[in-house]
């Protein structure tokens, strides 16, 4: 599966690159790396976090380990379809997110809770070869664009909200799944990001996403957070 996701994106770049050398280039007045008026795809790779969303979105750098919990346990990459929707207000633009994930690695089960007073078992399980699972997820997104950053750079803030679905979970997802007695399949998706482009490039941007699965308090499967990822990536403007 993650080879066919790859080969899509690979074909899809490919197929946009092309279209775009019989195009004329973007008047010098237009902002590098705006959606305005343009669909784009980004492809990502990353690991998968095994704390919580705000740790997460420090990229685990405040995280002292406990117990031997590891802060990533699983690996992910996936492919982004963004559609521009057009100004929600000034600089702020509406767009339509969906994409597809492959979630892979070593760990089925993710890892030993930290005990709040009662001792809990070590339910981690670990495979010499890897597993699989698949995500996909469609939302809705806020872009606030047109922040320039030194005399070539542009920087872009962005957040994603949106449904999530998955074809089995794995690692901490599934550790948080047996600890609440819940139901991870389906949950809400959150996605910060935040993205710089240059002049030089102006239909490229490079990206830091953090996609989040949420339970949104119980409400979805009886959990409360599923899964989180740290991911780079970067993302082409057609």
């Amino acid at each position: 599966m993650r080879f066919f996701l790859l080969a899509i994106f690979l074909a899809l770049l490919a197929t946009t690159a092309a279209a775009d050398s019989s195009v004329p280039d973007p008047e010098p007045a237009a902002v590098p790396g705006s959606s305005a008026g343009r669909n784009s795809l980004l492809g990502y790779w990353g690991r998968l976090s095994t704390t919580d969303m705000a740790s997460s979105m420090l990229y685990n750098l405040n995280y002292t380990p406990t117990q031997g919990k590891p802060p990533f346990d699983n690996d992910t990459f996936g492919v982004v379809f963004q559609h521009d929707l057009g100004q929600v207000a000034s600089n702020l633009r509406g767009l339509l997110d969906m994409g597809v994930a492959e979630r892979y690695g070593h760990y089925l089960v993710c890892c030993l809770q930290v005990p709040d007073q009662v001792p809990h078992p070590d339910t981690t399980v670990r495979f010499d070869s890897r597993i699989f699972s698949t995500e996909v997820w469609i939302g809705g997104t806020l872009r606030r664009e047109r922040y320039r950053l030194g005399s070539y750079t542009h920087v872009e803030f962005a957040v994603t909200l949106g449904f999530s679905g998955e074809t089995r979970t794995i690692g901490r997802e599934r550790q948080r799944e047996m600890d609440k007695g819940g139901n991870a399949h389906f949950l809400t998706y959150v996605a910060p990001e935040l993205g710089f482009s240059f002049d030089s490039l102006p239909r490229w941007e490079f990206v830091l996403r953090d996609p989040h699965r949420s339970g949104f308090f119980g409400t979805f499967g009886n959990m409360r957070e599923g899964y989180n990822a740290d991911t780079i990536g970067a993302r082409y403007f057609f």
